[in-house]
């Protein structure tokens, strides 16, 4: 067995881990298993035998027992989930409020302008 050093994403953090594989597909393989896609930062990489600096990854294993499951939600009520939504239109409405009233002005303007122009003319 060959240990490999990847770097995985737990809970918003990288973490340098090391794992115990025969190849690189093996060690990726295991790590997409163990944490899933969305949490591998970067490739298993072969680390060398009997360097030093290569102790200070955790195992996987040990990894394991860190870090804590995530609590799921409860789902939202009808009601929950109507002031949600509403809370996130507020910025699309406040925007296609202020468009509107540009829109407004400018046709003011415009209308103001064109028995101007029509005076003007030689």
């Amino acid at each position: 067995m060959n240990r490999y050093l990847a770097t995985v994403r737990i809970r918003g953090q990288l973490v340098k881990t090391a794992i115990y594989a025969d190849c690189a597909i093996h060690a990726r393989l295991l790590l997409l298993y163990q944490f899933g896609d969305h949490a591998l930062a970067s490739g298993p990489r072969l680390l060398e035998t009997g360097s030093g600096r290569d102790r200070q990854f955790a195992c996987v294993a040990e990894m394991i027992k860190v870090i804590k499951p995530i609590k799921p939600r409860a789902p939202l009520t009808a009601d929950q989930t109507r002031i949600q939504r509403l809370k996130q239109n507020i910025q699309l409405q406040r925007q296609q409020l202020q468009a509107e009233r540009e829109r407004q002005r400018r046709g003011r303007l415009g209308r103001k302008l064109v028995p101007a122009l029509k005076s003007a003319s030689f």
